[in-house]
């Protein structure tokens, strides 16, 4: 049944002349009414996952999925991560300690706890240890690479902005350890 307010609306509209845009696709040039027309260019910007994937758009895999997700194992990705090819990382919620500059000059750090990143990475020497004996105790933690502020990282060789001193070790295991998205190739 047809609500009062909904027949209302369409008898309204029933006068109006609608306004058409000439819009290009695929196929040549399609003449469009200005909602659809509209509609067209948001589905045009949207990215769409390959067909058959079956992967959903996450912020962050545990390492089990990112090694299901790019058909490895997990010591392999842990063993990358060991040798600086990729990033592996924990949340950040409720670690408490402070930050200290790394590298070269003046890093801007986050003032408030608010503005800590959602996930701080672990070094690769941590990696390697993680990889080696199953777990291992991390003391601190780095400022993610991609975190950043532009012209904050000079292009060398620093790959961290700041380290996160942990107030007390924080015991890390392979069910802690996620990796954000995208996932490497």
């Amino acid at each position: 049944m047809v609500r009062f307010d909904t027949l209302l609306k369409r008898l309204r509209n029933m006068g109006e002349v609608k306004s058409y845009e000439r819009i290009q696709t695929v196929r040549g040039s399609e003449t469009m009414t200005s909602t659809q027309a509209c509609r067209f260019r948001e589905l045009q910007n949207t990215r769409f996952e390959r067909k058959g994937t079956g992967r959903k758009v996450k912020s962050h895999y545990s390492l089990k999925e990112a090694a299901r997700v790019l058909k490895s194992e997990v010591d392999e990705i842990l063993m990358s991560a060991a040798v600086g090819r990729l990033q592996c990382f924990v949340r950040s919620e409720g670690l408490r300690g402070h930050w200290r500059p790394s590298g070269h000059g003046e890093p801007r750090l986050p003032a408030e706890p608010a503005e800590m990143p959602g996930y701080l990475a672990l070094s690769p020497a941590d990696c390697r240890q993680i990889a080696a004996y199953g777990s291992a105790n991390v003391h601190d933690l780095e400022y993610p690479a991609g975190s950043v502020p532009d012209g904050e990282a000079d292009g060398d060789a620093v790959s961290t902005a700041a380290r996160f001193i942990l107030r007390e070790p924080m015991w890390v295991d392979p069910a802690r350890i996620v990796l954000k998205h995208p996932l490497p190739k």
